[in-house]
């Protein structure tokens, strides 16, 4: 609880017959009820809520039937007679009466000997005339200690008035804030589970420090955060709670998400292939954000949280999504994530390479096990996925510059050449878009793990690194043009999945935002089909396009689709030259003002 309004409280509650009213402000969800209905029982006040009260007499109802229990039931038999005089007088009349009417029957079983606590004035709807005028009936008429909660700001913006009725009534104003100590404790506490408690609660520390990184003051949020984290332990085995050095990047991970989709700040789409945005955002700017430019929600938030890694891998983006978006809570889909973790992934499971990883922990006969496995890869062509090619690599060059293999480093280097070459001939290699990062920012890990590189042989390593990177251009090369094709047809059939394929500041899971895909396509042949489409979906081309050269991507990314990009311009400016009338207006208001301002630059540096 605050001190401070313990404190006052204390002071106020000792008064007698104190003249004013104590208003208790805050945000919305920061415990204001909370701590006032604990001070309330310590002070055996009546606590009275005016949701809903829709008159003054409404709200003396409420306090006599808080008053004394056996007066709730007097309450039920008024309500109908005070409806019944409202239909013969009219609902504002018997507004005004009720409260002489009420106090004649129910005055003289009526006592108040402690304070009087009014809460939710703000989701009252009377006006603040009426709603001060019954609220002062208490504080002059009875001199009763009365309290009102409230978030003042929220008077300020609804009721009129407020401030010249406030000086009126109220004496003093405690600013609350979130006790986010208390608050925690009492959360866990209403886990329900023992056992969930007592791991939760070892992760309470973790949990306060993200909460409180966030900004964020409702303590509705923090509560729905821990629950949630309740929801995910309960689904993890004994010996993943106990793992502290997972529990701490699984906790604040899953904390501080939950309280950013909860606030807004972050949606389904931004926790899409979260670490690749970073990265791409990163290799774009150079660190130099250009004005007008817009940044990833998801990095804006990442600076709020710069202790916590957002873009773990222990838990994967369709997990995430799954848990914080749709709230489901699959023990499967979790155990499937945390089995592929650096923090739990078993040798027995975990592939070669991997294995080889815990060199120190092996015995000769495991040794001997796994370095036969790593050679079978190679013969059977197994492994496909680009970090894990490199590792392989890395170890095949390690066993050959420590005599291990029987091979020398360029031996060992030609053969990892020779196996990128076989999965690239026989189609089985990814394909990757050139200067599009697909492990570490640097490249010089995957899925968790350093590549294990020695001076002997990092040239060897790094020329294999570069041949993988050109394989899978190529890869992509190869196919590009059918996917140009495809968009080609999407911007025929489905405009908005056009828009949300090649233009990243629109929608975060976009494919292409950042891949010069369109180049591939006549430019002239583009326009024809954008000016075949619909006046309404020409527009979200447009507007597709506006967003996609905006200068920042057009200089990095997209630099290659800059010639292209200027053809689309003068195409579409030669179809407005052979239109006429009207129609010619039509097509001059499609130019997108990024591909004008590109080709005027182009044409002003020649």
């Amino acid at each position: 609880m605050t001190t401070h309004l313990r404190e006052y409280i204390t002071y106020y509650s000792g008064l007698e017959r104190p003249g004013y009213a104590v208003l208790v402000s805050g945000p919305w969800g920061v415990g204001k009820t909370h701590q006032v209905k604990a001070l309330a029982e310590s002070q055996q006040a009546l606590y009275v809520s005016l949701f809903g009260a829709e008159s003054s007499g409404e709200i003396h109802a409420r306090v006599f039937a808080a008053a004394s229990p056996s007066l709730k039931k007097a309450k039920k038999v008024l309500d109908p007679v005070v409806r019944y005089l409202a239909g013969l007088f009219g609902a504002n009349a018997i507004g005004d009466a009720a409260p002489g009417l009420l106090q004649a029957l129910l005055n003289r079983n009526m006592r108040i000997d402690g304070m009087l606590v009014f809460d939710d004035l703000e989701r009252c709807p009377l006006c603040i005339d009426r709603m001060f005028g019954a609220i002062n009936e208490y504080v002059e008429s009875r001199g009763c200690n009365v309290i009102v909660v409230a978030d003042e700001s929220q008077l300020e913006e609804s009721k009129p008035g407020y401030r010249r009725k406030k000086e009126k009534l109220i004496g003093q104003t405690v600013e609350v804030s979130a006790n986010v100590d208390a608050a925690t404790q009492a959360f866990i506490a209403g886990l329900g589970d023992e056992k969930m408690q007592k791991v939760v609660s070892g992760n309470a520390q973790t949990i306060k420090d993200v909460f409180i990184a966030s900004r964020v003051s409702s303590l509705r949020v923090l509560r729905h955060a821990i629950e949630d984290i309740g929801r995910l332990c309960s689904l993890m085995e004994p010996d993943q709670v106990q793992n502290k050095e997972a529990m701490h990047e699984i906790v604040s991970m899953h904390v501080a998400l939950n309280v950013e989709v909860r606030q807004g700040e972050l949606g389904r789409d931004d926790l899409v292939m979260r670490r690749e945005r970073g990265l791409m955002h990163a290799f774009m700017t150079r660190g130099q954000v250009e004005e007008g430019m817009e940044e990833p929600r998801f990095l804006r938030v990442a600076r709020k949280h710069t202790a916590v890694d957002l873009a773990s891998s222990t838990l994967s983006d369709d997990s995430l999504v799954e848990m914080l978006v749709e709230g489901l809570y699959r023990k499967e889909t979790i155990q499937a994530c945390l089995s592929h973790s650096v923090h739990f992934a078993t040798l027995d499971s975990a592939p070669p390479w991997r294995r080889l990883m815990d060199l120190d922990g092996l015995t000769r006969a495991q040794l001997r096990s796994v370095v036969s496995s790593l050679c079978r890869q190679f013969e059977e062509g197994s492994e496909r996925d680009p970090g894990g090619i490199l590792h392989i690599s890395a170890l095949r060059l390690l066993m050959a510059d420590s005599g291990e293999s029987g091979e020398s480093v360029d031996d060992a280097e030609n053969a990892c050449m020779g196996y990128i070459d076989m999965l690239a001939k026989n189609g089985e290699l990814p394909a990757n878009p050139e200067g599009h990062y697909w492990g570490s920012e640097e490249n010089e890990a995957s899925d968790g793990f350093g590549y294990w590189v020695r001076d002997g042989y990092k040239q060897p390593f790094d020329r294999i690194k570069r041949h993988l990177d050109a394989k899978m251009v190529e890869a992509f090369e190869a196919g590009a043009p059918a996917l140009a094709e495809q968009l080609l047809e999407l911007m025929r059939q489905d405009v908005n999945a056009f828009l949300r394929e090649v233009s990243e500041t629109v929608y975060a899971e976009s494919t292409y935002w950042s891949i010069p895909i369109l180049r591939h396509i006549e430019p002239k042949r583009f326009v024809s089909v954008w000016l075949g489409v619909s006046p309404g979906d020409r527009k979200i081309v447009k507007y597709a396009l506006d967003k996609r050269y905006q200068a920042t991507y057009v200089r990095t990314v997209l630099a290659r689709e800059a010639d292209w990009a200027v053809g689309v311009m003068q195409a579409l400016e030669e179809a407005a030259e052979l239109a006429s009338g009207l129609s010619r207006i039509q097509i001059e208001r499609l130019f997108p003002q990024s591909l004008v301002q590109l080709k005027a630059e182009r044409e002003t540096t020649g």
